[in-house]
């Protein structure tokens, strides 16, 4: 595998604060929710809602800057399925893995359950994005109970999925177990080692 796919420790900072960031903007989108009770609530928590779940795809890339510059490009152009096919292609498990660790003997993880996983991301963006653009004024208002549910609901899925999780880097030889429901942040780093 190419070298430049390999993290280090700065990586590994840099893959935390990238989550403290998320952690904010899932945190912040919640206080908004629950402080502006019209459409400007929404229309703000949609939008740190979107950041968190760009945010969160990129994080994969972490260590691989053009492959970042690349991402990033395609959301700004087309949207987020094109972004999402070239990120599968740079790295196909490029969306986080949620977990909990058992203790005892031997440690082990098991995946969560009620996280939001990758196939739903697109649809969930797209929702999002929905009420970042002007509405035409034919067509019904959004259903502000409805959206607002919609939010939470997202806001309990992204922490059931970051909370613990894992997340394989692009190159697919590393792995990083981070703990967003940690204060701060942690992230610990695992690589594959060849039997040769």
């Amino acid at each position: 595998m190419d070298e430049e796919h390999l993290v280090d420790d700065e990586d590994r900072n840099r893959y935390a604060a990238q989550m403290e960031r998320v952690k904010l903007r899932i945190d912040e989108a919640l206080r908004l929710l629950d402080e502006i009770r019209d459409e400007r609530g929404l229309v703000y928590s949609a939008a740190q809602l979107r950041l968190a779940l760009e945010e969160t795809a990129f994080a994969s890339l972490v260590g691989n800057r053009k492959a970042m510059l690349e991402a990033e490009r395609s959301v700004a152009l087309s949207g987020w399925d094109k972004a999402s096919k070239s990120l599968r292609a740079i790295n196909p498990d490029y969306w986080p893995c949620g977990v909990i660790e058992i203790r005892g003997e031997s440690n082990e993880w098991l995946d969560v359950n009620g996280g939001l996983a990758e196939p739903d991301v697109a649809k969930t963006w797209g929702r999002l994005s929905q009420l970042l653009h002007a509405r035409n004024p034919w067509r019904e208002a959004p259903d502000l109970k409805a959206e607002g549910k919609f939010m939470r609901g997202l806001i309990g899925q992204l922490r059931t999925t970051l909370n613990s999780h894992f997340i394989t880097l692009a190159g697919g030889r590393q792995k990083l177990f981070c703990q967003v429901g940690s204060q701060p942040v942690r992230v610990y780093l695992f690589s594959r080692v060849d039997d040769d």
